[in-house]
């Protein structure tokens, strides 16, 4: 851990940490969302696919021209999304908004999960149930990013209770843990401001949005489907 302290400590803060998160705001400039340069590098790299990028271009174009954000005019571009992705079993309208008034009397679920458990990820219409309007879960956001996977199985990579704030680099303490599910990471298919971004970071997930699969299912799953290609998402 040495070898991560930080040069600039302050005194009575405790021990701050650096490293490529860290530090990745100072060796780098923010660009506009509408400069293509970044687009084309992302094409020219092969960190996106032409039909990943059409994809995501073509999810905000639907959203900017039809306002499907707001929340009451955009009811009805948010229902004809939601029926055309049900068409090929697609991925729903991913900017819902919580249903919750304070995500700080979320209701929790301690499932004391670990490293190998196998779960599913509760639909999405039961995860809005736990979050508020701001789709935040006693400070812990719920993102767009997270929807794709939501109904399938993967296993437990490991529980978060303590983390490294990237803003501040101090140790944060989490007063409710999360999971890391494995394969399952942000894919920057509908982030604004980070579109197709590469760093693939793991999401975590609060156990009230996970639930065990019953011992008599395991062998099921297993069967139908690899284990490898479940968690793949």
């Amino acid at each position: 851990m040495d070898a991560t302290r930080s040069a600039d400590q302050s005194p009575g803060k405790g021990t701050r940490y650096a490293c490529q998160a860290t530090e990745l705001p100072g060796y780098t400039q923010p660009l506009k969302w509408w400069d293509a340069r970044q687009y084309l590098e992302d094409l020219v790299s092969g960190n996106v696919s032409l039909a990943k990028m059409f994809r995501g271009l073509l999810y905000f174009a639907f959203v900017g021209a039809t306002m499907a954000r707001r929340p009451k005019l955009g009811r009805p571009a948010r229902w004809t999304y939601d029926r055309i992705q049900s068409l090929w079993r697609g991925v729903p309208f991913p900017r819902q908004r919580g249903e919750l008034a304070s995500g700080k009397d979320a209701p929790t679920v301690e499932l004391q999960l670990q490293p190998g458990d196998l779960v599913r990820i509760r639909p999405l219409k039961d995860i809005l149930a736990t979050i508020d309007k701001q789709n935040q879960h006693r400070g812990m956001g719920f993102d767009a990013e997270l929807v794709p996977f939501c109904g399938k199985v993967f296993r437990v990579r490991t529980r978060v209770e303590k983390f490294i704030d990237e803003r501040t680099g101090y140790i944060r303490r989490m007063k409710t843990p999360a999971v890391i599910l494995d394969g399952v990471y942000c894919q920057s298919r509908y982030s604004e401001n980070r579109l197709f971004c590469p760093r693939g970071i793991f999401a975590w997930w609060r156990e009230i949005w996970l639930e065990r699969v019953p011992e008599e299912a395991k062998a099921e799953i297993l069967k139908a489907e690899p284990l490898k290609k479940v968690a793949s998402g």
